[in-house]
C-alpha cells in the first residue's frame, strides 16, 4: 500500500511540473492496472447437488468453473467513460488530462480510493496495443461539482477472453450476498429431511422388530400345540363330557411307590457280622443245590464289590427252588421257574454249540415251565438276565446300562428249537411268532459300574413272581445286605418262603 502511494505521489509531482503542456497536448491518459496475481481457485460441488441446493431460489445455470490452463491473464485499465461496467460497484475518478487541476478535497478523495487496495497504478505508460483494445470503451462521463471538470473512469480487461471470464465469474452465486443465507437455509432443509427420515427408518424399524416377534410367538404357540397333540395331552378348555387319561410321564418302575422291600432288622444284619466275623476267607458258609458259598464270594455283596457268579448261581437257584415248593404247595399264580447257570451262555456260543450243552437238560423238560431265566455275563464284565417266557412266546433282554443284544436273543432262540427238535422231536412250534425284545432303558438303571449283578438277581426275584418292578438304584444297598442274609439263611424276604437244604 506504501509503495503505491509513492508511485501516486511522484505522478502527482510530475504531473504538475510539465501541466501546461500536458494540458494542450495529452489526451485521456490511461492507466493499466492489475488484480492481486493470486486468484483462488473456486471449488464447487457438481452442479446436481447445485441444482438440489439452489434450483428454486436462483433459476440462473450454476457456475462451471474453467480449465486452470484457459484462464487468461487478467489486466485491467482505467479508462474514462459514463457507463461505467455496473458490476463494480465503486467507480473510479481520475484526471482527464492532468492531476493538477484537482482541488484538495478531491485529490484527498483519490487518494483515499488509492489506498483502499481495491487497485494499482502502474507509472509505466500504456502501449498502443493496449490503448487500441481500450480505445472502444471509452466516455465521458458527468461532470462533478464545482469549477474543474472530473472525469468517471471504468475499469476494463485488456483482452476479450479476460473480459468473458470476468463476466462468468461476477454472475457466479458464490459471490451473491444472498449466497451463505441459501446455504445455511440449504444444509438446515437438508438436516430436516434426514431427520425425518431417520425417524421414520426407525418407526419401521420398531414395527417389522414387533411383527418378527409376534410372528416368533405365534410359532412358538403352534409347535407347542403340535407338540401337545404328539403327546395326547389335554387341551386348555377340556371337553365337560369326555375327562382324557393323561399318559403318565413317567414310567410304571418311576412312579414315586412306597418301597414294600423287606428291610433287614438290627437283629438280623448282627447275624450275618457275627457269621462273617468267624470265618475265614476259604471257609464255606453256605452248601446246597450242589453249590458252595465261600465267604470271599459272599463279601462280594458288601460295598460296591462285583458279584461273583457263584453268588448269582446260588441265589437263581433259590428262586427256582421257590418256585417249586409253590408248585407243590398249589399255590393260586404260581409260575414255574427254571433257571441257567453263568456258564450255560459261554458254553452255548462257543464250541460244538448246542451239542455242548445237549445234556445240560437231561433231568428236566424246559416246555414244561412258564419262565426261564439265563444269566448273561457280557464280554465278561457286565451281568445281563435274558427271560424266556414260554406263555407270552417272548425273549427279554434286561441290562441295566440300557444295552441291547439281538445276538444273544437269536442265539437262544436257536437253542429252543434245538431243544425242541432233540427232545420233543419236532420243530419249535410257531417260531417266527416269537418275539425278541430289548427292555433296554425301561427297566430300572444302575447310576453306577458296580450294581450290574445286584440288578440281574433282583430282575429275576421280581419277575419270578411276576412282579411289577418297584425298585431303584437307590435300594441296592440294602438289597446286597439282605441277599447276604438270604443266603446264609437260605430264606427269601420278599415272600416270607423258607427254602430247604435242596
Amino acid at each position: 500500500m506504501l509503495k503505491q502511494t509513492r508511485s501516486f505521489n511522484s505522478d502527482v509531482s510530475a504531473a504538475s511540473q510539465s501541466q501546461s503542456s500536458v494540458n494542450t497536448s495529452r489526451k485521456s491518459e490511461e492507466f493499466l492496472c492489475h488484480l492481486p496475481p493470486k486468484i483462488p481457485k473456486l471449488e464447487l460441488r457438481p452442479a446436481t447437488l447445485y441444482s438440489k441446493l439452489f434450483g428454486k431460489n436462483d433459476p440462473e445455470k450454476p457456475f462451471v468453473p474453467p480449465d486452470p490452463d484457459a484462464v487468461p491473464d487478467i489486466s485491467f485499465v482505467i479508462s474514462p467513460g459514463t457507463n461505467a461496467n455496473p458490476r463494480f460497484r465503486k467507480p473510479f475518478i481520475s484526471m482527464e488530462n492532468s492531476l493538477a487541476d484537482l482541488s484538495v478535497g478531491e485529490y484527498k478523495h483519490l487518494l483515499d480510493i488509492a489506498s483502499s487496495g481495491l487497485v494499482s497504478f502502474d507509472s509505466h505508460p500504456l502501449t498502443a496495443n493496449a490503448k487500441a483494445s481500450c480505445s472502444g470503451t471509452q466516455s465521458k462521463s458527468a461532470s462533478m461539482s464545482g469549477a474543474t471538470t472530473v472525469t468517471s473512469m471504468t475499469v476494463t480487461a485488456t483482452s476479450p477472453a479476460a473480459d468473458d471470464w470476468c463476466l462468468r465469474v461476477s454472475n457466479t452465486p458464490y459471490l451473491s450476498k444472498g449466497w451463505l443465507s441459501n446455504l445455511t437455509t440449504a444444509v438446515a432443509s437438508s438436516t430436516s429431511r434426514r431427520e425425518k427420515k431417520r425417524v421414520q427408518l426407525e418407526e419401521e424399524i420398531r414395527f417389522w422388530n414387533n411383527r418378527r416377534k409376534a410372528s416368533e410367538e405365534a410359532k412358538i404357540n403352534e409347535l407347542e400345540m403340535r407338540l401337545s397333540c404328539l403327546l395326547r395331552t389335554p387341551p386348555v378348555l377340556q371337553d365337560p363330557y369326555l375327562q382324557p387319561q393323561p399318559i403318565p410321564q413317567e414310567l410304571p418302575y418311576k412312579r414315586p411307590v412306597k418301597s414294600a422291600l423287606p428291610v433287614l432288622t438290627e437283629s438280623q444284619n448282627a447275624e450275618v457280622m457275627l457269621r462273617l466275623a468267624d470265618a475265614k476267607e476259604e471257609t464255606v458258609l453256605v452248601n446246597s443245590y450242589r453249590l458252595a458259598v465261600t465267604r470271599r464270594e459272599l463279601i462280594t455283596l458288601t460295598g460296591t464289590n462285583w458279584l461273583n457268579d457263584m453268588v448269582i448261581n446260588f441265589y437263581l437257584q433259590m428262586l427256582a427252588h421257590r418256585s417249586r415248593q409253590a408248585v407243590v404247595a398249589a399255590l393260586m399264580g404260581a409260575l414255574r421257574v427254571a433257571t441257567m447257570n453263568s456258564f450255560f451262555y459261554p458254553k452255548l456260543t462257543s464250541g460244538p454249540g448246542y451239542a455242548g450243552v445237549r445234556r445240560w437238560t437231561r433231568s428236566i423238560n424246559l416246555f414244561e415251565y412258564d419262565l426261564i431265566l439265563v444269566p448273561i455275563h457280557d464280554r465278561t464284565i457286565h451281568w445281563c438276565l435274558v427271560a424266556i417266557d414260554l406263555r407270552k412266546k417272548t425273549l427279554s433282554y434286561y441290562d441295566s446300562m440300557g444295552g441291547v443284544n439281538d445276538r444273544c436273543l437269536d442265539a437262544l432262540l436257536n437253542y429252543l428249537n434245538a431243544e425242541s427238535q432233540d427232545k420233543l422231536q419236532k420243530p419249535l412250534e410257531a417260531m417266527s411268532t416269537w418275539r425278541k425284545i430289548n427292555m433296554g432303558t425301561s427297566v430300572p438303571q444302575q447310576s453306577n459300574g458296580s450294581d450290574c449283578g445286584v440288578f440281574l438277581c433282583t430282575y429275576a426275584e421280581f419277575l419270578s413272581r411276576d412282579a411289577e418292578f418297584t425298585f431303584s438304584q437307590e435300594d441296592m444297598p440294602n438289597i446286597r445286605k439282605r441277599m447276604m442274609y438270604e443266603i446264609l439263611t437260605r430264606q427269601l424276604l420278599t415272600t416270607g418262603t423258607r427254602l430247604g437244604e435242596g
